[in-house]
């Protein structure tokens, strides 16, 4: 009889390790781990716009469900913007924020007239030829739009051309 309880023990053991295999398999098929929440992965959309999310964790989230499109705010200049946003207004530009504009997937304008981040902003004219970059550039105190073909100046110093 002592014999008939550990066989019938140990068959219990494998189907409960069968059926424990036998799960995980399943979860990680069907699910991926993100910041210890899990997340189906025939995820369509993933709303995270209530979320403080960073870049980096976009760029997990984007990684690991890649055919989820995800709604986020992207963190700009110390504030955060709807990912879709079509319209953005800079009074200044870093190199990092012109890679972060890519973030912005719908971006059609910047706003950038008090700018003078001349370098930045004709990087990001380059970078993303599809966005309509408006700035001024001032000469000798009057401001310029930045396709102007014709600036006439009467007293301008060397610094005001540099």
């Amino acid at each position: 009889m002592r014999k008939s309880i550990k066989i019938l023990i140990l068959l219990l053991m494998i189907a409960l390790l069968g059926s424990a295999a036998f799960g995980l398999f399943w979860v990680k098929n069907n699910y991926v781990l993100i910041d210890k929440t899990f997340y189906s992965r025939n995820l369509q959309v993933l709303d995270l716009r209530g979320e403080n999310i960073s870049i980096e964790q976009y760029q997990k989230f984007h990684k690991s469900l890649p055919e989820c499109q995800i709604l986020w705010n992207v963190p700009f200049q110390g504030t955060a913007y709807p990912h879709d946003s079509t319209e953005l207004t800079v009074t200044e530009l870093s190199v990092k924020d012109v890679r972060d504009l890519a973030y912005f997937e719908q971006l059609k304008v910047l706003n950038a007239q008090q700018c003078t981040d001349y370098t930045q902003l004709l990087s990001a004219a380059d970078t993303y030829p599809q966005l309509q970059v408006r700035y001024q550039v001032t000469i000798g105190g009057t401001a310029y739009p930045q396709d102007a073909k014709i600036v006439q100046l009467e007293t301008f110093s060397a610094e005001e051309l540099s």
